[in-house]
């Protein structure tokens, strides 16, 4: 067994370093668009609050704690991942394979959300609408009720309410009017850990605006908000792994893993809409739980043969275009019947 955890690291290690330019592109791409989003964060800023410059530098460090803990705890998991199912059935080998369109669809994705651009691109589409909702709530409600209660404290509440507003906002994407958006998710065809960032930028605009409304209006310590955004972050990115041997106490009592966002993730209609949360509680107490799994599942999307079939670039582009078609059908159709 130790055999063979050592040649997975092996064949991981040889592989990056025959990949070694491509991802030295990645990294300067990711710097340089976090840069550029840094500017064109600035100038919304400046155009939609006026705010000053220590404000906007404050929020956007923390968003960059954010990005640089979500790197560091994705290649955690990739890790760990790859010494548990060894090197065929690893994130690792698929991505730095790069050979589907969904493996470069995973990558695409990773380097939009990394630079922040994704969001960037959603308060666009959104005309900022998600970003003045932020900063409003900041502004007009914002309280310090967890101001002296120590980060430890605060980082409980977040572990109370968090996996909560993560359950509904999730469930929400599924509905008809959302689903344009977030069937980009489920369009991925097979598990990797990079399935986490594959997202529309409308519904990631929104989902910070949602997840981070709470913490706000009670005063949360911003090192509160990173701590348990790093841990949600673990589980959330484990659940794509290719890891699939049970956790019998771990997924019946606390977290749905791999194996049950494998069934989210499933085309099999017995499976649609179930395991929406992270916490195994709130699936449970709303009657989404989904505990059968098989080793027969297939994932993606059976009614959408068009995804991945495109560069990554253009299929980036295409889908955010007919998402907002879609959505403007659906919101249209609702009243015209009125």
């Amino acid at each position: 067994m130790e055999n063979t955890k050592t040649s997975a690291f092996r064949c991981a290690i040889n592989r990056i370093h025959q990949r070694r330019q491509g991802l030295l592109q990645l990294v300067l791409v990711v710097s340089l668009g976090r840069f550029l989003s840094a500017l064109a964060f600035m100038c919304i800023d400046a155009v939609y609050q006026g705010r000053s410059w220590a404000q906007f530098n404050f929020d956007f460090n923390l968003s960059g704690h954010v990005a640089v803990g979500a790197t560091a705890i994705s290649l955690m998991v990739l890790v760990i991942e790859l010494y548990l199912v060894g090197w065929e059935r690893s994130s690792i080998k698929k991505l730095l394979a790069y050979g589907t369109s969904s493996q470069r669809q995973d990558v695409f994705y990773t380097v939009l959300y990394l630079t922040n651009i994704l969001t960037l691109v959603g308060h666009i589409m959104s005309l900022g609408a998600g970003y003045m909702l932020h900063a409003y709530i900041q502004e007009q409600y914002s309280a310090s009720l967890f101001g002296d209660a120590g980060i430890w404290v605060s980082v409980g509440f977040l572990w109370l309410i968090g996996p909560l507003l993560f359950y509904f906002y999730h469930r929400i994407q599924h509905t008809a009017f959302f689903w344009e958006f977030h069937k980009i998710h489920h369009a991925a065809s097979e598990m990797t850990i990079l399935n986490n960032f594959r997202n529309h930028p409308l519904t990631a605009s929104f989902r910070e605006a949602i997840n981070f409304l709470p913490m706000i209006i009670l005063g949360v310590d911003p090192i509160a908000i990173l701590i348990y955004r790093g841990t949600a972050g673990f589980v959330t990115l484990w659940q794509h792994s290719n890891y699939y041997e049970p956790l019998p106490w771990v997924e019946k009592y606390l977290f749905i893993g791999a194996r049950g966002h494998l069934i989210h993730h499933s085309i099999d209609e017995k499976h649609l809409n179930t395991n929406m949360g992270f916490v195994v509680f709130w699936d449970w107490l709303f009657g989404t739980l989904n505990n059968n799994y098989t080793d027969k599942i297939t994932v993606g999307l059976s009614d959408e043969p068009n995804f991945n079939t495109l560069t990554p670039a253009k299929e980036v582009f295409s889908t955010y275009i007919l998402g907002l078609k879609s959505f403007y059908r659906e919101v249209s159709s609702v009243f015209s019947s009125q």
